[in-house]
């Protein structure tokens, strides 16, 4: 599905957290997500992976209109974005109240707002069971909630013993934190419980008392998680949560929690069961609570189990399935959707014929069990068969693909090769459509399928279909450009159809047209025949593309469907793709190739310097604070006379300069041919940081190796352009590094 959430900066912590959260998983799950933040900024170390759009209060014009662009589910998160959604008079927005939100209202008009917010007939859904029954007794209506959950490879229980004497508690700088009922009860508890110690996390520098304390930075989950699972209980004195993740992780760690009745938490918190539950506001109360509990290890080992036991039901999971049934239902329910959605049984439009899915594998364990799952859920729309090609697997990807009753080809790897490959696997294929996909992608929603086939299916408009590339959440930085960039370079920002002679198209024209990708490709059986791939090792969709263009035919691309693809590859594979690529694209497309006529020694010796004034740039890059700083350091190391000490680079790169031909000629001022290359494509990384949402300063560590891969790709379409055309002027020096180059891509 496509999913785009509105926040504001406004939201609660916990809220936002949710919201931010639950995105991430989205995207994870293989859904095309992305976040519109109203004055907001993503929370550091969150590692966003889609993108994120940001608006001022004044912008909601803009806002509501960019609102419209978008397909799929569009959701409000409170009611200020609730207002702005509906604007769109579409029944494919949606209300995420993750919270009954008069609770949190500031004054009385704010809270009027709210109210009118909750009754302008969106469709809603919440978070908590406490918040879906005020929705109840206030307004009389029936919402569903899709609980958050626990990260239970983080919140767990630890194996040292607890110190049945340390109560643990965090110091937020809110006025719903409580902080104020904290500090009595505290000093109470102290009073009855000598003993007592305190460790405090969050703001530092307060004092609460007279008792053994220390401060804990906790700097991320897991420090917080072994706090937890160390402490004899976690303290939580707020006057009202949204949820109560906290508490709720507390529990998954085992930790024993004193906690006051603040709304939220009251869905899975049980006096005296799993944890001691005390009124808000009642520091008498949660002192007493504190002190009981502090020195009781009985008492606190039956909380610790019961604890557990409730931890064990909030799987995130459980709440994501929750949420995708709602978003689906709505959008099987919309007038308005554009978007084709998994439906119930009945409702479900069958397919017009069977589909082959031919999939290559090579030790592709990690991903096609995943993967194969995905096409089994397609199986509702119509027949399916798959068809593997393995060439030569050592691990158990032949007997993951033979568990799940596909047909499988086996062949020796000698034999591979991009094209002919698939066309074997095609060759034993009985359905109407063929769909090609490569063994590490993703597809994105259940209905994939379905959408991918659907513009086939009226056989007087496309031949051949193919799907958008979504960054996987493990991409660096220079992946998830590279996936951005081609995009753009494709001016590929939304569903089209193309067709054309690619005689009479530009080169990038032509690019656009044929630019298939069999990391996801259907195309219709008869039309396939016709064609087939070439034998090619690369390129073979680029190819396919252009052949069936210039036979007349017209190819769809879906960008409102995707897979879920990218590959973190090291700076010289960035450098040998790009060299390969380079010389392959103009061939296929046969358009002409433009390369510098320049001399084999000052070939050698440009990019000997631009490799070393790169390594001074990745040096310091760490420094920098935003994008645009990562090209004004760039352009000064490039173009700078001082002379600079030698840096450190990347071994692989390194060892390819070092095996470069000798300078002969050196010139005592070369012309820099890689500098305005390099800083062309850093400013369309700066580009992509700066529109994406990326918070730089969690990401920082991965600008040297960008920069490395910046350089290599840059160097490597130089070469590979050279490499392809006959007007270089020194052959032997350009032969020697595409020898270098052109092996094991």
């Amino acid at each position: 599905m496509n999913i785009t959430y509105l926040l504001t900066d406004r939201a609660h912590r916990e809220s936002a957290t949710i919201v931010f959260s639950q995105l991430i998983r989205l995207h994870e799950r293989g859904h095309n997500v992305s976040l519109f933040l109203v004055r907001g900024k993503p929370v550091p170390g969150m590692g966003f992976r889609f993108p994120v759009y940001e608006f001022g209060y004044t912008e909601q014009a803009r806002l509501v209109g960019m609102l419209q662009q978008r397909d799929g589910i569009r959701v409000a998160t409170d009611w200020i974005t609730a207002n702005m959604v509906a604007e769109l008079k579409d029944n494919r927005c949606m209300y995420l109240a993750t919270d009954f939100e008069t609770k949190l209202a500031r004054g009385y008009p704010e809270a009027r707002g709210v109210i009118a917010a909750h009754q302008l007939g969106l469709p809603m859904v919440t978070t908590s069971s406490w918040a879906q029954d005020q929705f109840k007794r206030v307004y009389d209506m029936d919402i569903p909630y899709a609980a958050p959950g626990i990260d239970y490879e983080v919140y767990a229980p630890g194996t040292a013993e607890r110190n049945p004497h340390l109560v643990a508690y965090v110091s937020i700088d809110e006025p719903m934190a409580g902080d104020e009922v904290f500090r009595r009860a505290i000093r109470l508890a102290h009073r009855d419980m000598p003993s007592l110690q305190l460790l405090t996390l969050g703001v530092p520098g307060t004092k609460y008392g007279h008792m053994k304390q220390r401060y804990s930075p906790a700097a991320d989950e897991r420090g917080f998680a072994e706090i937890l699972a160390s402490v004899a209980c976690f303290v939580s004195s707020s006057h009202h949560e949204t949820f109560g993740l906290m508490q709720l992780n507390a529990m998954a760690c085992g930790c024993p929690v004193v906690a006051t009745r603040a709304g939220g938490n009251e869905a899975f918190c049980d006096d005296d069961v799993n944890c001691l539950l005390v009124d808000r506001n009642d520091p008498e109360a949660l002192g007493a609570a504190i002190a009981r509990l502090v020195g009781d290890c009985d008492l606190q080992r039956a909380l610790s189990e019961g604890a557990l036991k409730t931890a064990a039901r909030f799987s995130w999971e459980n709440g994501l399935v929750e949420l995708e049934r709602v978003f689906r239902e709505q959008l099987a329910m919309s007038r308005t959707s554009h978007e084709p959605t998994v439906v119930p049984a009945d409702m479900v439009r069958q397919r017009v014929g069977k589909v082959s899915v031919v999939i290559p594998t090579k030790n592709g364990e990690a991903d096609l069990e995943s993967l194969l799952q995905r096409v089994e859920t397609a199986r509702r729309c119509g027949e399916i068969e798959v068809i593997i090609v393995d060439s030569g697997s050592t691990d158990s990807t032949v007997q993951v693909a033979r568990d799940s009753g596909a047909t499988i080809l086996e062949i020796p790897p000698e034999e591979f090769n991009h094209g002919d490959t698939r066309n074997r696997g095609a060759e034993l294929a009985t359905g109407e459509y063929l769909v090609f996909l490569t063994q590490d992608v993703i597809p994105i929603g259940d209905d994939w399928l379905d959408r991918l086939v659907a513009p086939l299916e009226d056989k007087t408009r496309v031949v051949a279909s193919t799907v958008r590339e979504v960054p996987r959440t493990d991409a660096d930085l220079f992946g998830c450009w590279g996936i951005w960039a081609h995009h753009n370079g494709l001016e590929w920002h939304g569903d089209r159809v193309a067709a054309g002679n690619p005689s009479q198209l530009s080169q990038r024209e032509l690019r656009a047209s044929a630019q298939l990708t069999t990391n996801c490709l259907c195309i219709r059986r008869d039309g396939f025949g016709e064609f087939g791939f070439k034998p090619l090792d690369l390129g073979e969709d680029l190819d396919l593309g252009v052949r069936l263009l210039a036979a007349g035919h017209r190819l769809a691309y879906l960008y409102s469907s995707g897979v879920v693809h990218s590959h973190n590859r090291s700076p010289y594979y960035a450098l040998k793709r790009h060299h390969v690529d380079s010389k392959l694209v103009p061939r296929i497309m046969g358009t002409p190739i433009t390369a510098p006529c320049i001399e084999g020694s000052l070939l050698t010796q440009a990019i000997r310097d631009a490799y070393g004034r790169v390594c001074r740039a990745a040096s310091s890059v760490s420094d920098v604070s935003d994008a645009d700083g990562i090209v004004q350091l760039l352009h000064h190391c490039l173009t700078s006379d001082d002379a600079e000490e030698e840096r450190s680079g990347d071994a692989e790169l390194g060892r390819f300069v070092s095996q470069l031909p000798p300078i002969l000629r050196p010139s005592e001022s070369p012309e820099n041919t890689l500098a305005p290359s390099i800083l062309g494509m850093a400013s369309s990384f700066a580009g992509y940081i700066s529109t994406s949402g990326i918070v730089l300063a969690d990401r920082r560590e991965e600008l040297p190796d960008a920069l490395f891969k910046l350089f290599a790709a840059a160097t490597g379409s130089l070469t590979g352009a050279l490499a392809a055309s006959e007007l270089n002027a020194d052959v032997d020096v350009v032969q020697a590094i595409d020898v270098l180059l052109s092996r094991g891509v």
